[in-house]
């Protein structure tokens, strides 16, 4: 997946909801294993207690809009593809679900008391609109919370993945360009990015998620059924080098099997803060 600080938004855009819109129905059983780790700190950090208006950006299935509702929270779940929305519906129809943009949400000033985003800024063509946008739709006093990806070397999920791409694939393949996927991993970006859109007292930390499974073709699952950059890079390499990086990445897999269960770390990177 081509990454540059100059590219179409649009043409991004358009990309990644294609590939959420076909993702949709197996996400939740697939990757979805692997974020929703992050639910329990992240409700935690805006302080999610009974009568709390909550939005959920970029809420896929609805598991973390499920789960703050679970807790007594006012939870409406947000997101741009149709196909998630109608998921998170049929899985949770007694909770709010809208289709609509992180980067302009269709909402007034002031109306939540919380925000959060899960893994989802690093799919928005310009994520500084989508935490500034999370700044004006919550009341003074009001948190917000994100979670992106920590960089690569701390994860053994991307080493096996990039690794087998580095060795067998056309990493530069055509595909639409869009932001770096790791631009805000580091802690003092995510606390520049909050305090950019208005927010105070940032904190960080990273929350430890793994992909764990028995059979190594469950980690080519998750990458062709579930996710999008990485699916769409190797399906358009030759077929020759994407059965190659195919093989090496089970290979990778295989290497992380200990007492028959295969461990590959993804750790989350959260940021938190208060608007004033």
């Amino acid at each position: 997946m081509n990454e540059t600080a100059e590219f179409d938004p649009q043409a991004f855009r358009d990309f990644e909801h294609a590939g959420w819109e076909r993702s949709a129905a197996n996400y939740q059983d697939l990757f979805g294993a692997i974020t929703v780790q992050a639910i329990g700190p992240m409700l935690d950090a805006v302080n999610i207690r009974a009568g709390i208006k909550l939005l959920d950006v970029a809420c896929g299935p609805g598991a973390l809009t499920a789960e703050a509702a679970g807790r007594g929270a006012a939870a409406c779940g947000l997101d741009f593809s149709a196909a998630m929305v109608a998921d998170a519906r049929k899985r949770n129809p007694e909770i709010e679900f809208r289709q609509g943009d992180a980067e302009d949400l269709p909402f007034e000033d002031g109306s939540f008391d919380a925000v959060v985003c899960n893994c989802g800024l690093l799919h928005f063509p310009h994520p500084d609109r989508a935490i500034a946008e999370a700044h004006r739709v919550l009341a003074p006093g009001g948190r917000y919370a994100f979670t992106v990806w920590s960089p690569p070397e701390r994860s053994t999920f991307f080493q096996v993945v990039m690794e087998a791409i580095k060795a067998h694939a056309d990493p530069n393949a055509p595909l639409p360009a869009g932001p770096p996927m790791f631009q805000l991993a580091g802690a003092e970006e995510r606390k520049r990015a909050l305090e950019s859109a208005g927010f105070v007292e940032p904190e960080t930390a990273e929350i430890p998620s793994a992909l764990r499974c028995s059979d190594p073709g469950h980690v080519l699952d998750v990458i062709y059924k579930s996710i999008v950059r990485t699916r769409a890079l190797l399906e358009a390499q030759t077929p020759e080098a994407k059965e190659k990086t195919d093989a090496a990445i089970l290979e990778g897999a295989k290497k992380r099997e200990k007492d028959g269960e295969i461990e590959l770390t993804i750790p989350a990177a959260m940021a938190w803060a208060r608007k004033p």
